[in-house]
């Protein structure tokens, strides 16, 4: 029992002398460890808006103004991916679409009139077609 008696003494001696030490030492130098700087915060900006395509504005060009019934029409122009064209309020079977051109048939039974293209929900006068040749 003696030697158990001398071990907790010898332990909380220990103890104690480390607290003391802890206790009277000096506090670190400041100068030593310089403070690191604190992150700054970037200003956010708000997400922008994925780009729209810009509308592209529907223009026509009638490139044939006189044609018999059941014969070509042509017209030009800024005339989307499905336009539809009509002479007369009929709407017209296209023939042949090569750029920035659309071919249809007039129709047989046409009496000419205005023709406009239906592009995307826009309707664009082109002109008007006079139908020529025999009744």
């Amino acid at each position: 029992m003696k030697h158990t008696l001398l071990r907790c003494m010898a332990a909380l001696t220990l103890v104690l002398s480390s607290t003391a030490l802890a206790q009277t030492a000096p506090p670190p130098d400041k100068k030593a460890a310089p403070e690191l700087p604190k992150p700054v915060e970037k200003e956010k900006k708000p997400a922008a808006a994925p780009d729209k395509p810009k509308e592209q504005a529907v223009t026509c060009t009638l490139l044939t103004k006189e044609a018999p019934r059941g014969g070509r029409l042509e017209v030009e122009g800024k005339l989307g991916k499905s336009p539809v064209v009509k002479i007369g309020g009929v709407v017209t079977r296209i023939i042949e679409r090569p750029g920035d051109k659309v071919a249809v048939q007039i129709p047989r039974k046409s009496d000419g009139g205005e023709v406009v293209v239906l592009v995307e929900g826009k309707t664009v006068t082109c002109g008007s077609l006079t139908i020529i040749g025999l009744d």
